[in-house]
């Protein structure tokens, strides 16, 4: 930002000081939404305020658009009816400023709700300006790095926070109507879970010894299946220590569950109400998705189809000609794939594979897939199928993952 225009706004707060106005007052504001102001008859009384996102002088007249959580709305400020200093505040409001209005609702010639404005607090000034006055945030570090910026600029976006936390909530009441008790379990953990992930290290100065932040809950959750609960979840913060890419993220929220007494077949159905109930009440029924071209389809029941058969379908290999990392090394150099797949630091047969299927099978799972009974090589804690001790009974959800990375 240019320092004349921070200068500007110093000066601008120097000069309401100097009026006597606070500007940045502490005191109660009691509004009104703005959705629930455009749905006011013309003629009656009204309270709002919010930030100010449009501004445009014509004269006697000056339109102004503030915006808070709810939506947006046009006041109008016009000199005749403006019970106090018009001139002073066109000079002394910026764009980003939060303001409080009282007026009455109308509706412009065109037909846009308005609110012609009557008096006028002024509730936080802007030192900064706004990122855009009518465009978005290009720029994907500032995006990733400053996520309120691109809020401000982008409703969108900010709309998009808005249904995150709707689903979070939804899955809360959903897991409670279904008897599940939510649990905390430890951040800080002696020893880390989670698959092949690398773990953030800390250091416990007290005790003078390593911790590791927590890749899943997975360990703990159980702990407590054990200790007598039979349904338990926890939504929380897990870390990763890996690279930075869309498919890699150091600080996300997992959701996590257990149901004593129930095998995995039932976890998918389970599953499937759980997804269901989302798209109802977040997303209000809308199934059908469009991303990278493809038009996914999120309406359950989802096929299920095992590990094997999803290896044999796309590698045209049967899982049992690469089931140790000899035949799997031979199995990449005939295919000549040493180019496409990275096993640097993928230590054992397990690891390796899951990198091919990361890299061959994975990107073209266009539809949702429950994909079961995974080699127990891939997963720890799990138990063996009775049928087939070389198998695990589990499953993984998964659908077109780089392109929904790429999208969002």
């Amino acid at each position: 930002m240019p320092e004349s225009l921070r200068e500007e706004r110093i000066r601008k707060v120097a000069v309401l000081k100097e009026k006597g106005i606070n500007p940045y007052p502490s005191s109660l504001v009691k509004k009104e939404e703005i959705k629930q102001i455009l749905t006011r008859k013309p003629g009656q009384k009204v309270k709002a305020a919010g930030r100010i996102m449009l501004f445009r002088e014509m004269g006697k007249i000056t339109f102004i658009q503030i915006q808070d959580e709810s939506g947006k709305i046009q006041l109008v400020l016009n000199k005749n009816k403006f019970s106090q200093d018009y001139k002073f505040w066109l000079k002394n409001l910026d764009l980003g400023d939060f303001i409080f209005v009282k007026g009455e609702r109308f509706d412009t010639k065109k037909g846009e709700s308005s609110i012609l404005v009557e008096n006028l607090k002024l509730l936080s000034k802007a030192m900064r300006p706004l990122p855009s006055k009518f465009g978005q945030l290009k720029d994907d570090d500032k995006r990733q790095r400053f996520r309120e910026l691109e809020m401000i600029s982008n409703r969108e976006v900010f709309e998009k926070f808005k249904r995150r936390s709707e689903a979070i909530k939804t899955i809360r009441q959903f897991m409670w109507k279904n008897g599940f008790t939510e649990v905390e379990t430890p951040i800080l953990q002696s020893v880390y879970g989670g698959t092949y992930a690398k773990p953030f290290v800390t250091h416990y100065n007290a005790l003078d010894f390593d911790l590791y932040l927590r890749i899943a809950p997975e360990m703990f959750l159980k702990r407590a299946i054990t200790g007598g609960f039979e349904r338990v979840f926890e939504i929380g913060k897990c870390f990763r220590n890996e690279g930075m890419d869309p498919s890699h993220l150091q600080e996300f929220t997992m959701f996590e569950f257990y149901w004593a007494y129930a095998d995995y077949n039932k976890l998918m159905d389970f599953t499937e109400k759980l997804i269901d109930e989302i798209i109802k009440k977040v997303y209000g029924g809308s199934y059908c998705v469009k991303l990278g071209g493809n038009k996914i389809d999120l309406k359950p029941p989802y096929p299920r189809v095992s590990f094997k058969e999803i290896v044999k379908k796309y590698l045209k290999v049967d899982l049992r000609q690469i089931d140790n990392q000899d035949k799997l090394a031979k199995f990449v150099k005939d295919r000549a794939l040493q180019k496409e797949l990275d096993f640097s630091g993928k230590v054992g047969w397990a690891a390796q594979i899951d990198e091919l299927y990361k890299k061959k099978i994975r990107p073209y799972l266009i539809q949702p897939v429950f994909i079961t009974d995974y080699p127990k090589e891939f997963v720890a804690l799990a138990k063996e199928k009775e049928d087939d001790k070389n198998l695990v009974g589990t499953f993984q959800l998964v659908l077109n993952t780089w392109e929904l990375l790429k999208a969002y």
